[in-house]
C-alpha cells in the first residue's frame, strides 16, 4: 500500500462518479477537501436519491415527494463545505435503487459528460461493492475504459467495504497491496465531517417512522478518522484478479452479503414496526424519553446583534453532529446593523463601548481583508443554516414562544441569552441547559472569569447547568476548570471556551442517551457579579502586574513555597 499526496496523485482535472448523493463524501470527502485545484473537479450523481431513507413499512410510512430535491440541496451544501463549485455538479436523475435497469442510459450520459470534460481522472465505486447501483455505475464507466473511449487514469473508491462474512471484516485487506493508494486526511477530517453533516436526510432520523439514521454515528466517526483508500485500475487485472488471496470465498461472500443484509433489515424493520406501534400507546412522558433514541432535537437561545465566535463554533458543532438535530436558534436583538451593535454595546458597557466597538470593527476589517480556511468554512456552514437563525426584538414574545412550541424541541440550549422566563425554558420536553463560565455558586452573574482572576483565584471554571427560575443556581450536569494563576486573561478565556464547548456537547449527548446526572450546587451562594467598569479593568491589570512581579521576586530569591 502506497501513501500518496493528493496534489501529486490526483494532479489535473477529475470527475467523481457517485451513485447516490453522499457516496462521494463518504469515500472521497477528505481527498476532495485537500485538492489544490478544486475548480477543475466535477461530481456526477447518477440516481435521483428518492429511495433513501426507505420506509420501514411501505403500506404505512410515507416519503416526501420532494426528497430528491432535498437530497440535491444537501449535496450542493456538502460540496460547498469541500470547496467544489456548484457549477461543477451534474445530476442524471435516474431511478434510485434501479440503475442496473437503466445501465445503457447511464453509460450514454456518463460517456457524454466525460467527452465534454476530458478529465485526467475518473473515480468510480469499487467493482466488488455490495450495492447494485454502485456496481452498475462501475460497469458503465469501466466499459468506456475497455472500449478506449476513456484512456486516462481510472480509480476505484470504497463505500461498502465492511463484509461480515470475511475474516477481519474489511475487503480492502484482501487486495494486492501494490494496487492500493492511501490518502491521509487528518488535516481535512473536520471538513469532511461537516460535509457529511449536510446530509440530514441520511445522518438523522429524518422521518418519525425511522428507528435509526441511514448513516450511523459510528460509520461517520470511522470514515472521518481513517485514511481514504483507492484502487488503481489496471486493465490487465479484470474482475477478481485484483485480490491477492481468498478469491473463491470473496466471490461467494459478494453474492451472499447483499441477500443477508436484506434479510437482516427486514427483521429489524419488523421489530421497528412493533416498537412504533407500541409508542402510539405510550404515555406522554414515555414518548419523550423514547424520542431521544434518534438525534436529539435542540433549539438555541442567545442574544445580541452579532454572533460571537464561540457561539458560531457552538452552532457549527451542533449542526455537524449526527446525533443532534438543530431546529433553530433564537437571538434577542433590536437589529443587526453597525448602529445596532454600537447601541447594544453602549446599553451594556457604557463608557467601555467605544474601545469595544473599535475592537469589533477591527475584527470585521481583518475578516474582510483575509480569513483563514477555518473561518471561511465556518461562515459557509452558518450561511447554510441562515433560515434557522432568528433575530427577534423580544425572545419572550408570544409569537416567538409559539414558534418554539411548533418546533417540538427535546432540549433547549442557552448560550449568552438574556435571563429566560419559565414560559420559554420549560417548552422543550427535556428542559433547557445553559453554559456558565464561572465556578458556581461562588461566582454568579456576568464576566465571572474576569472576576475570578481579579480576585486571584488559582483556577477559573465553567459548568453546564439545567436552567431554572434562579440566576446560575441550576443543577450541574458537567463542569471543569483551567489554571488561571500566572496567565494572561485571553489565554485563560480561550482555553475555558474550548473546554466549555466540549462539556456542552458531552452534556447534550448524555441527555439524549438518558445518562445525564444532575447534581445540586454545593457551598454557600456567592455574590452576583456585574460587568466590570473602566476602574475595575485598570485595577485588574495593576493586580496582574503586581502578582507577576511578586512571583518573579520569589523565584529569583529561591523562595518557591508560595508559588
Amino acid at each position: 500500500m502506497q501513501e500518496v499526496s493528493v496534489a501529486g496523485y490526483f494532479a489535473g482535472s477529475g470527475l467523481v462518479a457517485a451513485p447516490h448523493m453522499d457516496d462521494e463524501v463518504l469515500a472521497c470527502g477528505g481527498t476532495l477537501a485537500l485538492l489544490p485545484n478544486k475548480a477543475d473537479w466535477h461530481v456526477v450523481y447518477a440516481s435521483d436519491g428518492r429511495d433513501s431513507p426507505e420506509p420501514v413499512a411501505s403500506w404505512r410510512d410515507k416519503v416526501a415527494d420532494d426528497l430528491g430535491a432535498v437530497r440535491q440541496e444537501e449535496a450542493r451544501a456538502a460540496m460547498r463545505c469541500l470547496g467544489i463549485p456548484e457549477a461543477n455538479l451534474h445530476f442524471l436523475d435516474l431511478p434510485d435503487g434501479r440503475l442496473a435497469r437503466h445501465e445503457a442510459e447511464l453509460g450514454q450520459a456518463v460517456s457524454r459528460l466525460i467527452a465534454d470534460l476530458q478529465p485526467d481522472h475518473v473515480l468510480v465505486p469499487f467493482r466488488y461493492d455490495r450495492h447494485s447501483d454502485h456496481l452498475a455505475l462501475n460497469r458503465a464507466v469501466t466499459r468506456l475504459a475497455h472500449s478506449g473511449a476513456y484512456k486516462k487514469a481510472l480509480t476505484e473508491y470504497f463505500v461498502y467495504y465492511r463484509w461480515r462474512m470475511l475474516p477481519g471484516g474489511d475487503v480492502r485487506h484482501y487486495l494486492r497491496r501494490n494496487l492500493v493508494q492511501k490518502v491521509a486526511i487528518s488535516a481535512a477530517s473536520s471538513q469532511k465531517r461537516a460535509a457529511l453533516g449536510c446530509f440530514k436526510s441520511q445522518t438523522t432520523r429524518y422521518y418519525p417512522w425511522q428507528v435509526r439514521p441511514t448513516l450511523s454515528a459510528e460509520l461517520l466517526d470511522e470514515v472521518c478518522g481513517e485514511p481514504e483508500l483507492f484502487l488503481r485500475y489496471d486493465p490487465a487485472l479484470p474482475g477478481a484478479a485484483i485480490f491477492a488471496r481468498a478469491v473463491p470465498w470473496i466471490r461467494v461472500a459478494h453474492r451472499l452479503e447483499p441477500f443477508l443484509k436484506k434479510r437482516k433489515d427486514r427483521l429489524l424493520n419488523r421489530g421497528a414496526s412493533l416498537r412504533l406501534a407500541g409508542r402510539a400507546n405510550a404515555s406522554p412522558s414515555e414518548q419523550n424519553v423514547r424520542a431521544t433514541e434518534g438525534p436529539i432535537r435542540v433549539v438555541m437561545f442567545g442574544s445580541g446583534p452579532a454572533l460571537d465566535p464561540d457561539v458560531k463554533e457552538f452552532l457549527s458543532r451542533l449542526e455537524a453532529h449526527p446525533d443532534i438535530a438543530l431546529l433553530g436558534a433564537f437571538c434577542q436583538s433590536q437589529g443587526q446593523s453597525p448602529g445596532d451593535v454600537a447601541r447594544d454595546l453602549w446599553r451594556r458597557r457604557r463608557w467601555l463601548a467605544a474601545p469595544l466597538l473599535a475592537l469589533h470593527l477591527a475584527g470585521r476589517l481583518r475578516m474582510a481583508i483575509g480569513r483563514s480556511d477555518g473561518e471561511r468554512a465556518l461562515d459557509q456552514r452558518l450561511a447554510q443554516m441562515a433560515d434557522r437563525l432568528h433575530f427577534v426584538p423580544n425572545i419572550h414574545d408570544e409569537a416567538v414562544l409559539e414558534q418554539v412550541r411548533a418546533l417540538r424541541p427535546d432540549l433547549g440550549l442557552v448560550y449568552g441569552s438574556p435571563i429566560l422566563k419559565a414560559a420559554l425554558f420549560e417548552i422543550p420536553a427535556l428542559g433547557t441547559l445553559g453554559i456558565h463560565h464561572g465556578q458556581a455558586p461562588k461566582y454568579r452573574g456576568k464576566k465571572t472569569t474576569f472576576w475570578a482572576m481579579y480576585n486571584g483565584e488559582q483556577c477559573a471554571g465553567v459548568m453546564i447547568q439545567k436552567i431554572n427560575a434562579g440566576l446560575d443556581t441550576g443543577q450541574i450536569v458537567n463542569s471543569g476548570e483551567v489554571i488561571a494563576v500566572g496567565r494572561a486573561y485571553r489565554s485563560v478565556w480561550n482555553e475555558l471556551v474550548a473546554l466549555g464547548l466540549d462539556l456542552y456537547l458531552r452534556s447534550i449527548l448524555e441527555v439524549r442517551s438518558g445518562t445525564a446526572q444532575y447534581r445540586p450546587q454545593e457551598g454557600p451562594k456567592g455574590r452576583l457579579y456585574r460587568d466590570p467598569g473602566p476602574g475595575d479593568i485598570g485595577r485588574f491589570w495593576l493586580r496582574q502586574m503586581e502578582r507577576r512581579l511578586r512571583r518573579r521576586t520569589r523565584t529569583e530569591s529561591g523562595d518557591e513555597s508560595s508559588l
